[in-house]
């Protein structure tokens, strides 16, 4: 018995998105991999490439941060259905990424946050032997303090 399985539309509400590595933490100017599993509501993959922009905010602004770099392709090995995002970080900071398409409707888990580092402030949580989650705190207080 051959058993095939025809997907339904895409689902927003069933597609997600995962970082490479699942660290959302990175260093300044560094290439970012962000991973696009596109499902139906049956949670089955959907193989064709969703049309999808990105938008990315830093800390509270209303206004989107530049990125010029954000790519987008089939994910490599990863499956149908599967899109991998790109782009090189900028300056240090806090900031929420949002996937969506031109009406604006957008995947579950909006927003993706992610965090870039300067090189000092990494070398200070080796130094303090925080732990990945500590040396995300205080990070955070860190940022949210300048």
């Amino acid at each position: 018995i051959i058993c095939s399985i025809i997907t339904g539309p895409l689902s927003f509400q069933h597609t997600y998105a995962e970082w490479k590595y699942r660290v959302n933490i990175f260093p300044p100017n560094k290439g970012v991999k962000l991973y696009v599993f596109q499902k139906d509501k049956w949670g089955n993959s959907v193989g064709a490439l969703a049309n999808l922009q990105v938008i990315i905010y830093r800390g509270d602004e209303t206004i989107p941060s530049p990125y010029a770099d954000i790519w987008f392709q089939a994910a490599e090995g990863s499956g149908k259905g599967t899109q991998l995002i790109t782009f090189t970080t900028t300056a240090a900071g806090i900031f929420s990424l949002y996937i969506e398409d031109v009406s604006g409707n957008r995947i579950s888990g909006c927003p993706y946050n992610f965090s870039v580092l300067a090189t000092k402030t990494l070398l200070q949580c080796l130094q303090l032997k925080l732990s990945f989650l500590h040396c995300f705190d205080y990070v955070k207080n860190i940022l949210r303090n300048a």
